[in-house]
């Protein structure tokens, strides 16, 4: 099934071919991600280490407002990193001791909007659309329509690199012993190489309690030998206590000295720990109060079939990040690797999407009906619906679907008219490394109306509107069966999904490879409620899949949906593996 997003995601009067975010011809081919996808054949760590001598002239930390003021302790100068010694990391709760990184620093005009080597303004646009882009008018019942509101990037994902800090915070209990240890240290072989001199990486276990192995490490060829020495020398044993690994993984990042472009937690388990979303939540909350705490995104990995998948869905949904159900051991380095090229893709971050409708003569009370997604997604101040995501990852659009309530019309109309009936107002900001100015873009939606008893067309009904309404509305009725089937009301789960199903049979886009796409997994899902199944697999596979169609997020399991060029590179290497 292909991604919705792949359509005409273009103005109304705009064809795809001649939409410069769509078409490949009107910007440069990226043929370079393998500069950062390596062949995962290959276990060898070729890359320059870094120089880092503090005592240089040239410091590029001093004036850098990305360091805490504590980075110019003299103390500092005799630091591990800078003498290159094999270190014994203390875990004594002080944890400013992250390796510092040549972050380059650049001063920016007012209003100007370049990230690195690209300008915002060429490489982000803004659509919004309705059903149809010819409505009749109706003088005696309200009209509830699908409005379709797009953001477009380029990829640049083979191009231009972000640096990251990730935290990966490990389960070690000791349901992780033999097979599934072994493959997760296994698969950070791998994905070392996909990180460079300039990320960071630290690493920390938990069993009944919480210990850092190594601080933010720069991913040179010391920091990944160092990093790789002690993963190996990591035992499963104990009980579990996420709540702990992750209330050391927010202290690193709360008392790092330099904060990097992009932030990132990997949380990894496959078990139980009743409650523990709940104080993650808490300790998230107390995070958000300290500076740099926005750039930050947490995804869970869920081992196998012990683990809690809605404890795992809460925890990343709580910094917009995404569940990754890892239902075959073998398929870790598939889902690090996905998640971690988004991560190294992020365009822009802290994106707010504003939308209203326009009240005009003809329709005073206008207003949006319904806005989907899951729960908390949307805030409304007065008649203003918001929404934001954490990162802009590029070359993926991200779509977003309300309902708007178009009142009854006493006007007679003569001949056709064109009416302003909402608007847009997309906000983001660059990533720190260079300092960018805050970047905005508006756009208005424009009908036209035309008498109540004119025929028209079903051809001006949009694809694109339709094939994201029924996503949302597959994600909606997946949530709704699963929680029928979580009160063991297994056969009425079942007949929501084929209900759901038959609504789309019904479609006029209903031969569209997206919508047979939509059909199947609907299949597939009255397979997972089945009682025998449900309790085992078919939860996890159902709050992942809710996830990634309401969030618009690549996952393994998935079809190929959400990708941007790098991940489905890497995907499609490790297929060959």
């Amino acid at each position: 099934m292909n991604n919705p997003n792949n359509h005409n995601n273009n103005n109304i009067n705009q064809s795809q071919s001649t939409n410069p975010f769509l078409n490949s011809n009107n910007y440069q081919n990226i043929n370079n991600m393998n500069n950062y996808i390596p062949n995962i054949q290959q276990q060898s760590l070729n890359i320059q280490q870094q120089s880092l001598n503090m005592n240089n002239m040239n410091n590029p930390y001093i004036n850098n407002p990305y360091m805490n003021n504590s980075y110019m302790n003299n103390s500092y100068m005799n630091n591990p990193y800078t003498n290159h010694q094999e270190t014994n990391y203390s875990d004594s709760g002080n944890y400013d001791d992250d390796e510092p990184i040549n972050l380059k620093v650049i001063d920016k005009k007012e209003n100007e909007t370049t990230t690195g080597g690209v300008d915002l303004k060429d490489y982000v646009d803004v659509n919004i659309k309705l059903r149809q882009r010819i409505l009749n008018i109706n003088s005696n019942a309200t009209q509830i329509v699908p409005m379709l509101v797009t953001l477009l990037t380029k990829d640049i994902s083979g191009t231009e690199k972000t640096s990251i800090d990730l935290v990966c915070v490990i389960d070690k209990s000791g349901s992780m012993q033999g097979r599934k240890i072994q493959l997760l240290k296994d698969t950070f072989k791998v994905l070392m190489d996909l990180l460079s001199d300039n990320d960071r990486l630290s690493i920390v276990t938990f069993n009944s309690s919480s210990r850092r192995i190594t601080p933010l490490l720069a991913m040179n060829e010391k920091g990944k030998k160092e990093t790789l020495d002690y993963i190996n020398q990591i035992n499963a044993d104990g009980g579990t206590n996420i709540a702990s690994g992750m209330r050391t993984a927010l202290e690193i990042l709360k008392q790092r000295r330099i904060v990097n472009n992009v932030t990132g937690i990997f949380l990894l388990s496959d078990g139980l720990d009743g409650g523990a979303d709940t104080t993650v939540k808490v300790l998230v909350n107390e995070y958000d109060k300290f500076p740099n705490s926005n750039n930050i995104s947490i995804n869970t990995f869920g081992f196998g079939d012990d683990h809690d998948p809605k404890l795992m869905g809460n925890i990343s949904n709580l910094k917009d990040g995404n569940f990754y159900y890892v239902d075959k051991i073998e398929t870790i380095d598939q889902c690090f690797g996905d998640c971690l090229i988004g991560l190294m893709s992020v365009l822009a971050e802290q994106v707010t999407f504003s939308i209203k409708a326009i009240k005009s003569e003809m329709f005073p009370d206008i207003k949006i009906h319904k806005a989907y997604g899951l729960e908390g997604t949307w805030k409304t101040e007065g008649d203003v619906y918001k929404t934001s995501q954490r990162h802009l990852i590029s070359g993926k659009s991200r779509n977003h679907l309300l309902e708007i309530s178009i009142p009854p019309c006493k006007l007679k109309l003569d001949e056709e008219k064109k009416v302003v009936i909402a608007k847009v107002e997309v906000s983001m900001s660059g990533l720190k490394e260079t300092g960018y100015q805050n970047f905005k873009i508006e756009k208005e939606l424009c009908i036209t109306f035309v008498k109540e008893e004119d025929k028209i067309s079903d051809d001006y009904i949009d694809f694109d509107v339709m094939n994201n309404y029924y996503r949302l509305r597959c994600a909606e009725v997946t949530n709704k069966a699963r929680g029928l089937a979580d009160l063991g009301e297994n056969k009425q789960a079942e007949k929501e999904l084929i209900d759901m199903k038959e609504e789309i049979k019904k479609s006029k886009f209903a031969d569209k490879e997206d919508l047979i796409g939509m059909m199947n997994d609907l299949d597939n899902t009255v397979k997972l409620v089945q009682p025998n199944i449900y309790k085992q697999q078919g939860e996890k596979f159902m709050i992942q899949n809710e996830q990634c169609n309401f969030k618009e997020q690549s996952n393994h399991n998935n079809y190929k949906n959400y990708m941007n060029q790098g991940q489905e590179r890497y995907r499609s290497m490790c297929k060959k593996v």
